[in-house]
């Protein structure tokens, strides 16, 4: 069994390449989408950010859990390395970096106690942050992180400068430049997914 995450920004294409690349018969993967419990559920409780932060680790706990019950080769849209890309850049917009280290110890523990695992392969597609938000035709808004391009321009940080250093996290990471046309793209991202799943 080999699981493999698709990461990045939002509007880099890791929704659709999970479609495409579930679809094809090369490959044999099981796509796992985003979200395992309905969205809805993360928006029931806005007075409590640690509930709030809570359900959210508990959806990356099910996650995992999810993808090392089936018996094939799983690509996922997003890990809980998701969560640590988010509260990195929420950490240094709001000038906090104790959000941060939070979630790192909950990674940390959740890893000790086998609640989550390490990744085969981590794919990062990189895209500039104003494309982010073209894609998904977004305006920049005080109440949405991931709209403030300040905080996608953290998150790309996170993902090209810390991530590479985090132990224990992917045995393998791989960079694709999601700027392109998205048929290059899937090539790309097609022959990785071949290479570590063979």
């Amino acid at each position: 069994m080999t699981v493999i995450a698709l990461e990045g920004l939002p509007g880099t294409g890791k929704t659709s390449l999970l479609t495409n690349v579930g679809q094809d018969p090369s490959l044999h993967v099981i796509p796992i989408g985003e979200h395992v419990f309905p969205e809805y559920l993360f928006a029931l409780n806005t007075s409590n950010n640690d509930d709030n932060e809570a359900i959210y680790e508990l959806q990356w706990e099910t996650k995992d859990a999810l993808c090392h019950l089936f018996h094939g080769d799983i690509v996922s849209d997003r890990s809980y390395v998701t969560c640590l890309a988010y509260n990195y850049a929420k950490s240094k917009v709001e000038g906090k970096p104790g959000i941060y280290d939070r979630v790192r110890y909950w990674m940390e523990q959740a890893q000790q106690q086998g609640r989550l695992h390490l990744l085969d392969l981590c794919i990062v597609l990189n895209v500039e942050p104003t494309e982010c938000n073209r894609r998904k035709q977004r305006v920049e808004t005080p109440d949405m992180l991931w709209s403030s391009l300040v905080a996608l321009q953290y998150s790309r940080e996170f993902y090209s400068e810390v991530l590479p250093r985090l132990p224990n996290v992917t045995k393998r990471l791989e960079f694709v430049d999601a700027n392109r046309p998205y048929q290059s793209v899937l090539q790309d991202v097609g022959r990785l997914l071949l290479n570590a799943i063979q």
